[in-house]
């Protein structure tokens, strides 16, 4: 509970790069998972995600997607962004299901996985993998699933040609 963001520790400027989150729990609104541009701060800066207050996925510059489904506990939401397409883009999926349709997002910046609280009246637990476990910390039987290059540990198979966000790949 209580606002806070966690920024990712690695950023990628070209490349097709995947990951996932465990929804551990989730209660009230304001919960905001996805893409950020490594000069984000407090919500503010390049941002690509989902966010539960209206169930829609926004991208810095474009129309919000509203009206898609709700993500609860127990549900897996993975990222593939494109920093090679022109314009560079972004795609989510629930539960291995794309969610709403693939989306520009800002060229020119290095992004990283991110979270977002934004209400102190609600809670919520999240397990990132970036290729790492599969198992999100025990919570799922893990699945083995790898990217192109043999690496990671995955619960869902990466879209094709999107890589774990991983020194070995970097």
């Amino acid at each position: 509970g209580g606002d806070g963001m966690g920024l990712g520790t690695m950023a990628a400027s070209s490349g097709k790069w995947y990951w996932e989150y465990y929804v551990n729990t989730i209660t009230g609104d304001n919960n905001y998972m996805g893409a950020a541009s490594v000069e984000t701060t407090g919500g503010g800066g390049n941002l690509f995600y989902y966010t539960s207050s209206t169930n829609s996925l926004r991208s810095t510059g474009e129309t919000d997607q509203t009206g898609l489904t709700g993500v609860s506990n127990g549900d897996i939401v993975s990222v593939a962004i494109d920093l090679d397409a022109s314009p560079p883009t972004g795609k989510m999926f629930l539960n291995n299901s794309q969610l709403g349709t693939t989306m520009d997002i800002v060229a020119g910046i290095s992004w990283t996985p991110f979270l977002l609280n934004g209400n102190t009246g609600s809670s919520k637990a999240f397990t990132l993998n970036c290729g790492q476990d599969s198992s999100f910390a025990g919570t799922k039987t893990a699945q083995g699933n790898t990217d192109a290059n043999g690496n990671g540990d995955f619960y869902y198979t990466p879209p094709s040609g999107y890589l774990a966000l991983c020194t070995n790949n970097l």
